[in-house]
């Protein structure tokens, strides 16, 4: 682009809308998959440092003794460093799992945060690859329907290190 007085100005492209997939699944050899990983991720940009995200998980397995699994994942990240190809960030976010055993009539909800510090490379204009280990805390409502025990429900709390290893391919648009 010129600018007045005739010098030429290089302009980065500016893309507000990333797609992310959690390429962890594809490579399974890698990395073993993690319990609060989502497959399919959306993120907005809302200034150069910070964004809004959401990711989702789905799965079900339709035979007799199959289960059905879902999750949603609300968050923002802050971007504290952007050097060249790479870009360092922190964030946290909120999530949500649903798993219901089709068998046993078994139910858990989870509930719970995730802070995390992420690392992206970019690989050119429109692509990326990321990981983004954390640390969570889950609440856990367990309730199994088959059972004839006044103490079918079981609540407890789970905290761990998480995303250890985990792959994010992302698309910039």
């Amino acid at each position: 682009m010129l600018i007045p007085g005739g010098f030429a100005q290089e302009q980065q492209p500016r893309f507000n809308n990333q797609i992310t997939i959690n390429a962890s699944k594809f490579i399974k050899g890698i990395f073993p998959g993690q319990e609060y990983e989502y497959e399919i991720g959306y993120r907005r940009v809302l200034n150069q440092k910070f964004c809004l995200r959401t990711a989702f998980s789905y799965y079900n397995q339709t035979t007799d003794d199959g289960y059905f699994e879902g999750g949603l994942r609300l968050g923002s990240d802050y971007t504290f460093r952007d050097f060249k190809n790479w870009k360092f960030y922190f964030g946290l976010d909120v999530l949500g799992n649903y798993i219901s055993y089709r068998s046993s009539q078994r139910e858990n909800y989870q509930v719970g945060i995730l802070g995390f510090l992420g690392v992206t490379f970019k690989i050119g204009d429109h692509f990326s690859l990321s990981t983004e280990p954390g640390i969570y805390g889950i609440f856990n409502h367990y309730k199994d329907r088959d059972s004839f025990s006044e103490y079918n429900i079981e609540e407890y709390y789970t905290f761990g290190l998480g995303n250890i290893g985990q792959i994010i391919l992302g698309f910039h648009f």
